[in-house]
Formats: C-alpha cells, structure tokens, sequence
C-alpha cells in the first residue's frame, strides 16, 4: 500500500480509570509491551504500539495476558475496525458478496482486500452475532426458573458437520450453537448438562424431531424432562413418501409438455400454417407454449400444496380451451394438424399419469386426516391421542384387507420412491405413528410446551440462505462452530486450562459489535419479511387461447375485405 499516509497509535490503559478488572473487580496490572504491529485502515495505515495487561486475581478468565479493548483496532486482526464495518455493512445492507465487496472497497477507497479475507470478516460477524445476547431475556429464564429446549440439527452438507440450535422456547434465547461432526447421545447429553450449568436453572421439557440420539440423550441426561416430538417433522416423515410421487409427477408433466413440438421446432424455417400466415411454428404457438410453462411452473409447499398434482390440473383443465382453439382454426391448416397432434400428445401424458395421481390423492386424503387431528386446538390430550390411534388402526385395517400382516418389529423407515405402492406407504406410516406415539401428545399435558419446533427452523433456514448468499457456500460449514470456543480463539484471551464465560468474552469485546449486530439483525430481519411476500405467490392467468383466437378472427376479417 505504497503511497498511504501512516499514523501512529500507543494503547494504554487510561489513567482516568479505576484499574480494576471488570470480571472480579481485582487490580489489573501492567504485564508488558507488546512492540508494534502494523493496522490496514481505509484510507492510512496505522503503526499500533500496545501493552499487554492481567488481572491479579489467577482464578479470574482474564489472568492470562490480554491487550485493551479500543474503537479503532480489533484485536489480533490486521484490519482496521473501519474496514471491518465497511465488509459488514456492504454485507447485510446490499447482501453483496465477498468478490462485489473487493471491488467496491478497491474503487472507492483504494484499498486492497482478497475475497477469502472478506468472507472471513463476513464469517467472524456471524460468530459474534450468534453470541450476542439479550440482558432482559436471560433474566426471564431465571425468573421462569427453568428451560423449555427446543433442539434441531441441520441437514449437513456433505463430509462437513451439521449445525444444532438449542434454543429456550418462552425466552427466544439462543442457548447453545455447535457444528457437531457426531451428534450422538453423549455429544447432545454434554451440551444439555453444559446448558443447565450456565444458566443454573433445569431443562424442564424438550422439543425435538424423535431424532435417537435425542431421545437417547434425554432419557439418559434428563430423566425428568418431558420429550414433546414435533408435529412437523412426524408429518414431514409421512410426507415423505408423497413428495417422492408429487416430485417425479411434476417432472413427467415438465418433460410431457416441454417436449412438445411447438416447443422445439426450427424457429428458423417460416411454414405457411394458415393462409395469410407464413412463420415458424414456434414463434406462431408461443402464447399457447407460454400458457403451458405457466401452468406446469408450481412451487410444493409443504403439506398444503403439491406441485406436481397442481400442473397434472392445471394441464387437464387447460385441454378444452385448446379444443375450443382447435375449432377456430381452418381444418386442413397445418397449424390445425400441429395443433391437433399437441393435443392428443397432451391427452396422452394425462392419461399415463392418471394411475399415479388416483393413488396419490388417495394418500393425500389419509394424509390430511391425520393434519386434521393433530391441528384441532380443542381436544383434550386422550381425545386427540383415541382419535391418532384410530387413524393408524385404519391403515392397518387396510393392509389386513389387503393380505400385509407384517409385525410392527419387522418393518423398517425405507426410502420410498415414486412407485411406491399404496401398500408400503401404509406400512411406514403406521411404523413412524408407533414409534413416534410416546411423545406427539406431551403439549397438551404440560401447559406451554409447543407442538412443533418449524419456526426455529424455518428462520435459521432463511438467515443461513441469505449468509450463503453473502459469504459463499463453502463458508457456510465452519462459520459458527463451538461459539464461546471460536470467540475465545479468535481474542486469543484464555485462562491456561482453555475455560472461560459468557461474561468474560463479552466484557473482552468491550461490546464494540453490538452496534453492528444490531443493525446487522435489522436488516436480516427486514429481508425475511420481503421474503415471505413473494412465497408461494403464483400468476396463472394464461391468454394464448385468446390471443390466437382473436388474430385468427383478424385474419378472416381481411380476408372477406
């Protein structure tokens, strides 16, 4: 950085203030000087001279040498706290990814930074934003007296560790985060135990997904605990088999009409398809084909909405409007021949696909019967429980008709595919009813304790989306491992034996993010709201009926003049 003015800058604890450490109120002192490092600001470069202090007291987190906090360097980084604001507000502000940074930093400032050096920054801000928190609602769970968890592991990628949440369910305290390469029964039983010794309070009821390491876990660590399982997730293991077939059914219809002719014919060759009407085929029937993407572009939303069953009826509905379309045109037209082939093409890829949707709205009729159940507010704990055992002693009613007598022991959760039959989606509905049973209906006995834990998961699912987006996939993985740990080894302020606290940490960073935190959460905040706007919105108005109907009547008009 050849050409920057530099400045120099010698930290001290100042003489105004009390010399007392701010964890146990023992005399900090002098430890020794540090020499000079060299500090990347914006627009100078910085020549920083510091001195290293320690609290007296060898018991206290801060024993161990650390430098003074301050608001124009941030601790063993060799980037300026402007530099570090500037990366996080082009971040959270305009969403803007580490390689648009680099360059917005290089245009407007003159200042070289890598992408990678970004996305750590980017990454650093996600750690202490994880950790920030709220003062009023910590004194919440102390005056409750105990904790109601909810837990809830991501999907991992691929050969990287997955991220668990725990998080308290009155308060909205995020208890605990941790990437675990192996969330097993003694991992997950650490983390529980770990959880009621920071906040000195019992895990009174926890809210999972049935997973059996949890229910391991909770059974061993917590014995007293109530297990609720989560509605969503029970229905999203019964959905399972039904998003397999609505999945592959909304690829038969993509390809079924996609791959018709009016779709893929030369648009370079003009034909002469009525008389007065010499184009290519595909720019003739665009409207139609516009119709038809349309009507098979549907998004699943889960348990409401199917997307493939949406474009099998939107398709079917469609088809008498061509017919309609087919009479207007002048028979013996190549355009009427074209057309009429499309159509049998059509009737055809309904036809085929009628077996599988038959079954399939059969499935999703059982299906929402059990929604139904575990939706009604107003049954007491026994009735919603009789009316759920009634459900499964229909499905296995079903399969004794069929001749399946196959003991509950013997069946195993499998990964059903679109073919699967009536018969083994039964099967595994009734095994995931039975093994989930003993904790679908906890809610209604403790008052409080939810029935699902979808919003927790659904608002780290938005936020990780938009991070991804900023940082970059690969980032995504070790971005907020164990929160305490990655703090402390970032300040590089630790006692001998690695253990520290919360309020050590937090009086380390002198809460100089907190600013930045909370405008950062504003932002997230706001997006998610944006978001949510356009989910699920859908447009299918078509017109291409119309709009060749009407230039096919032009055409007959200037033919009689």
């Amino acid at each position: 950085m050849t050409g920057r003015r530099e400045r120099h800058l010698t930290v001290k604890w100042p003489s105004d203030v009390l010399a007392t450490c701010p964890l146990c109120n023992s005399p900090i002192q002098f430890k020794r000087n540090g020499g000079k490092r060299f500090v990347q600001m914006l627009q100078w470069n910085l020549v920083l001279r510091y001195a290293y202090y320690a609290c007296t007291n060898r018991t206290c987190a801060l024993h161990h040498p650390f430098t003074l906090p301050n608001d124009i360097v941030i601790p063993f980084k060799h980037e300026g706290r402007d530099v570090w604001e500037k990366v996080i507000m082009l971040h959270v502000e305009q969403g803007a990814a580490p390689d648009k940074i680099v360059s917005d930093l290089d245009t407007n400032f003159g200042f070289p930074i890598s992408a990678a050096t970004v996305a750590r920054i980017i990454e650093t801000y996600e750690i202490l934003k994880s950790w920030t928190l709220d003062e009023e609602a910590l004194a919440k769970i102390k005056k409750a007296g105990f904790i109601i968890m909810a837990v809830d592991g991501q999907k991992p990628e691929t050969g990287k560790p997955g991220l668990w949440y725990f998080s308290d369910v009155f308060s909205k305290v995020s208890l605990h985060a941790e990437y675990l390469t192996c969330a097993d029964e003694v991992s997950l039983g650490a983390i529980f135990t770990g959880i009621e010794e920071r906040f000195g309070v019992q895990i009174k009821a926890v809210l999972s997904d049935h997973q059996q390491s949890i229910v391991n876990a909770v059974a061993h660590y917590l014995p007293t605990a109530a297990h609720q399982y989560c509605h969503f997730h029970f229905l999203g293991n019964l959905s399972e088999p039904l998003e397999a077939i609505d999945s592959h059914l909304q690829k038969t219809m993509e390809i079924g009409v996609r791959d018709l002719y009016i779709n893929h014919a030369n648009r370079k060759n003009a034909s002469k398809l009525i008389d007065g009407i010499k184009e290519p085929i595909r720019d003739f029937f665009k409207p139609i084909m516009e119709d038809l993407t349309r009507l098979i572009t549907n998004r699943r939303k889960r348990f409401d909405t199917w997307a493939g069953l949406a474009s099998y009826k939107n398709v079917r509905d469609y088809l008498p409007r061509l017919q309609d379309l087919l009479l207007a045109m002048p028979e013996g037209s190549r355009a009427h021949g074209i057309l009429a082939k499309s159509i049998v093409t059509l009737e055809n890829l309904l036809t085929g696909a009628e077996p599988q949707v038959e079954t399939f709205e059969w499935l999703i009729d059982r299906f929402d019967e059990m929604r139904a159940i575990l939706g009604c507010m107003n049954d007491t704990a026994w009735e919603m429980h009789a009316k759920a055992r009634e459900w499964a002693q229909e499905q296995e009613w079903y399969l004794h008709e069929a001749g399946i007598d196959i003991p509950d022991e013997q069946r195993r959760i499998k990964k059903l595919n679109y073919n699967a039959s009536i018969e083994d989606v039964l099967g595994q509905w009734i095994h995931v009813f039975n093994s989930h049973e003993q904790g679908l209906f906890q809610f209604l006995s403790m008052p409080g304790l939810p029935r699902s834990n979808a919003g927790m998961e659904r608002e780290f699912s938005t936020e990780n989306r938009f991070f991804r987006t900023g940082a970059g996939t690969a980032m995504v993985a070790h971005s907020i491992r164990v929160k305490g740990d990655v703090v402390l080894k970032i300040l590089k302020d630790r006692e001998e034996n690695g253990s520290t606290t919360g309020a050590a940490i937090q009086s380390v960073l002198d809460m100089h993010d907190i600013e930045i935190v909370a405008r950062g959460t504003a932002v997230f905040n706001e997006r998610r709201a944006n978001e949510r706007k356009t989910w699920n919105v859908a447009n299918k108005s078509v017109h291409g009926v119309d709009e060749l109907v009407e230039r096919l009547a032009s055409i007959k008009v200037n033919e009689k003049a």
